[in-house]
């Protein structure tokens, strides 16, 4: 969640190195991770790392309308406030996953998840429908393949990957042993644009970086795919519908909102602006590759796009709460009528 910390684990990226496997990167990078969140993550041998159960943190944040938020996990360690039984009893299961944009930082009431179930609920009359955050700080693709193996026994009838445009390809990168620079001065621009501005991590970082190594975007895009192919299998073979979502990073959707230190940052990096249109051509990408591979998908740029109100944090460029709302009724608008399709009889 820290962005320092996440920073720190950027930096130190993975070489590639002969006799490491990825699947020994994926749990050695897990294990960093809950060593320096003990107190939120633990270890977990499917996914990674998952959150503790029944964890209550409150988080001074000035920007939030409250000036704080809670960090609140259930009985399974979900972002949700209420806890959940593996019988479903007649509900319509929605499994979502993502990121630390996913796991918020906001209150559990504001999330994309608490908004959907609210907003499918209301609709019918009815409390048929419940949507399960599992997202979680420092997550890629290949915590997402972890998720629905893990939760499967939870029968879940649709499952929600939200794929973050920002970061979720370099920290790919980590898994895979993509190359790293060699150049004690690379890290240096990286850690002095830290300093003035947090949200480096949240998609400059990854500019900087495929704009230094350019072949290693070939490398994770492959990676993200085989993840997806995967999941998609699982999904089919249990009768899963999967939805995924692209989520843009704040620097494409409202430069404007905090422009003065964007453009520092920017030049600090040496980006053109060719280079700031990286992570959204791989976000343009994955959508072709989606609708090639027949997987249901929103690319939520559009949706996105020039809103009237911030949909991102100015202290670390996360998802805000408006930016949460704007998710959920993206998603209510475009698939709604697919929810509602879904047979009551399939719920055993």
């Amino acid at each position: 969640m820290n962005n320092l910390f996440k920073l720190l684990i950027l930096l130190l990226m993975v070489c590639s190195c002969s006799g490491v496997s990825d699947d020994a990167r994926f749990h050695s990078i897990s294990k960093k991770n809950v060593e320096k969140n003990p107190d939120y993550f633990i270890l977990d041998p499917i996914v990674g790392h998952v959150h503790k159960s029944n964890v209550t943190k409150s988080c001074v944040w000035p920007e939030h309308k409250d000036g704080k938020f809670t960090l609140k996990t259930n009985n399974y360690g979900f972002r949700k406030d209420s806890d959940i039984i593996p019988d479903k009893q007649g509900k319509i299961r929605i499994l979502v996953t993502g990121d630390s944009h996913i796991d918020g930082l906001i209150n559990n009431s504001e999330s994309c998840c608490t908004i959907l179930e609210n907003l499918l609920n209301e609709s019918i009359h009815d409390k048929c429908y419940e949507a399960i955050n599992s997202g979680a700080g420092y997550y890629c693709p290949r915590n997402y393949v972890g998720i629905i193996k893990k939760y499967l026994y939870l029968a879940p009838d649709i499952y929600i990957v939200i794929i973050y445009g920002g970061n979720d390809f370099i920290e790919t990168c980590r898994l895979v042993g993509c190359k790293r620079s060699i150049n004690p001065y690379y890290y240096l621009k990286v850690k002095e644009v830290a300093w003035i501005n947090p949200g480096v991590t949240q998609g400059l970082n990854q500019i900087y970086y495929f704009k230094n190594f350019p072949e290693s975007q070939e490398i994770a895009f492959k990676s993200v795919t085989d993840d997806i192919k995967l999941i998609k299998e699982i999904c089919e073979s249990n009768r899963i519908m999967l939805i995924v979502l692209l989520l843009p990073d704040k620097m494409g959707i409202e430069w404007s909102t905090d422009e003065l230190l964007l453009n520092r940052s920017k030049e600090l990096l040496k980006l053109t602006n060719d280079d700031l249109q990286i992570n959204m051509k791989l976000l343009n990408r994955m959508s072709a590759w989606l609708n090639n591979n027949k997987i249901n998908y929103l690319n939520l740029y559009d949706n996105m796009k020039d809103k009237n109100s911030q949909l991102f944090w100015n202290i670390d460029y996360h998802l805000n709460d408006n930016g949460h709302k704007v998710i959920a009724e993206t998603l209510f608008a475009t698939y709604k009528d697919k929810f509602f399709r879904i047979s009551k009889s399939k719920i055993k």
